[in-house]
């Protein structure tokens, strides 16, 4: 896996630009989780954790 610095943040805001030692360019979306992160709020990682899990539960067989 090849390691990235920040080099710049997307016209629009919403994404940061990010750039590995070969020059290839790289964008990651400024979200949520990437925000808790940055201010090492686990307490808000862990409840992104949670809503993400509930949101990705197979939905259970209804019989036809």
């Amino acid at each position: 896996m090849p390691e990235l610095r920040v080099v710049a943040v997307s016209n629009d805001g919403t994404r940061l630009v990010l750039k590995a030692a070969d020059s290839t360019e790289y964008t990651l979306p400024i979200d949520e989780r990437l925000r808790a992160a940055v201010r090492n709020d686990r307490a808000r990682l862990g409840q992104i954790e949670i809503e993400v899990e509930s949101h990705l539960r197979p939905a259970t067989s209804r019989p036809a």
